[in-house]
């Protein structure tokens, strides 16, 4: 299990999913792509993208645990969460692991990291792909809902056991994916294993901080970013609605930009919607890169189809 030792005491887990050899090493001949996950979930939520045979033949994907989630080792404790921290161990994490710089492709709340990371370190980041926003501010009423959720997380099961109510699942549920019921699945597999449990309070106050707590950044921050930046939005993003995420978008003036809505897609459209997300990545990736990953694709598969003979 690849563990990498931060400034902060924690211990940064990665996977290169890209990896052929299944080495978790990177290929200075292609471009990077670092990927960070949404809140409450790990790095296997980005399967999908792994799979993808343009992402991961024309690009390295390398995939990092963020603070108090999957692999990755950080000590709890019942201090706000600190986006600023974590922003800055990833960046030393992707150092140690021999990512100089890269493009950076997040989900709603590895999204914020993201952003905050290319305000450190704007020099290592290549562009921004940011899939399913979330709210620079958050409305009153929602902030009261993330509360109550929070509380609710800190009951047994309704059979009494250790884990979420199915009450809280169900709302989550919504939250994420729009009650889509593809990925029920996907749910029942997360309830059985994810640390988020009752008996785990420091992890609920914890996760929960990220949106209670969150400080919106000074306009001059998004004013300073001049990388290319990508946005995938859901048209049925219940956490984020188009005209907030587009107001995201238009902070981000001096960059090269695109926006992009896939119609029907819920918050954690990456996971619902591979199809539409990674042609726009790729496609994307392609264009600002001058990477070509059909071909890269192709390559391989007249590799596979046309093996050199030996005689």
């Amino acid at each position: 299990m690849p563990l990498f030792d931060a400034p902060s005491g924690a211990r940064i887990h990665y996977i290169v999913p890209s990896s052929p050899d299944h080495s978790e090493t990177i290929d200075t001949s292609k471009p990077t792509v670092v990927l960070l996950h949404p809140g409450y979930f790990d790095s296997h939520f980005f399967a999908k993208q792994y799979g993808d045979a343009r992402l991961a033949r024309g690009y390295n994907l390398a995939s990092l645990d963020h603070h108090y989630h999957g692999q990755t080792e950080a000590e709890l404790d019942d201090k706000p969460y600190d986006f600023n921290l974590v922003a800055e161990d990833l960046l030393y994490a992707m150092n140690g692991i021999g990512i100089s710089k890269a493009h950076l492709l997040a989900t709603s709340e590895g999204a914020q990291i993201a952003v905050v990371m290319q305000t450190l370190a704007p020099e290592r980041i290549s562009s921004l792909l940011l899939c399913g926003l979330l709210p620079e501010r958050e409305t009153e009423e929602n902030l009261e809902q993330y509360r109550f959720m929070r509380d609710a997380c800190c009951e047994n099961a309704d059979d009494g056991s250790d884990r979420l109510p199915s009450d809280v699942v169900h709302g989550l549920h919504w939250v994420w994916f729009g009650g889509d019921e593809s990925t029920q699945s996907l749910m029942e597999e997360w309830v059985e294993i994810t640390s988020l449990r009752p008996s785990n309070k420091l992890l609920i106050s914890k996760l929960f901080s990220a949106r209670l707590d969150y400080t919106p950044m000074d306009q001059e921050l998004w004013d300073a970013i001049s990388c290319p930046v990508l946005v995938i939005h859901g048209g049925n993003d219940v956490v984020c609605s188009e005209r907030v995420a587009r107001e995201e978008f238009n902070k981000m003036s001096r960059a090269p930009k695109e926006f992009h809505v896939v119609a029907d897609a819920p918050h954690l459209l990456s996971w619902t919607h591979p199809l539409n997300v990674n042609t726009l990545l790729a496609n994307f990736l392609d264009h600002i890169t001058g990477v070509d990953s059909r071909k890269a694709v192709l390559r391989l598969t007249n590799k596979k189809s046309f093996p050199r003979r030996t005689d």
